[in-house]
């Protein structure tokens, strides 16, 4: 069993997933796409403190979530909305669907032993795009595109495609 101590930057509950911030503080990890560092969780915290406090945190091993329902064997990731919770991926995918961030990061913590234990299995986020962006048009003159952006900034050309 590999449990760490950190300090708290901000409440934490027990059965938290989070992240370590540039101070050295653990807050509770983000999935939304704003930035990468939110959403690569460092563990899950096994007690419940307040800013400041020193807390154990398992980062490979068994976990105990109070009035978690999980479904056992199934994978457990980040959840999308409720910062530090755990969720399995159907609760993830909708959230996909409904966030207004360009993106959320698909986080895996582990897998569901029992509806409240969880088997530590930390993995690198990924990044999942938005599927409702909306694409903007860069430049047009008359019924001519010269290039349209995509929402992550990206310039595609047309250069005559239409």
């Amino acid at each position: 069993m590999a449990i760490v101590s950190l300090v708290a930057g901000e409440t934490i509950t027990a059965g938290q997933a989070v992240y370590i911030n540039t101070s050295g503080l653990a807050l509770r990890a983000q999935a939304d796409g704003g930035d990468l560092q939110l959403a690569a969780v460092a563990g899950v915290a096994q007690d419940t403190v307040n800013e400041g406090e020193s807390f154990r945190c398992n980062v490979d091993s068994v976990s105990v979530i109070p009035s978690a329902t999980f479904t056992p064997g199934t994978a457990l990731f980040l959840h999308p909305s409720n910062d530090g919770e755990l969720a399995e991926y159907p609760v993830f995918a909708s959230g996909v669907e409904v966030t207004s961030a360009v993106g959320l990061y698909l986080t895996r913590i582990g897998t569901a032993l029992t509806a409240d234990r969880v088997a530590v299995e930390l993995k690198r986020p990924i990044f999942i795009n938005n599927t409702t962006s909306i694409i903007l048009m860069e430049t047009a003159s008359g019924l001519v595109v010269d290039a349209i952006l995509d929402e992550d900034g990206f310039r595609i050309d047309t250069e005559g495609a239409l």
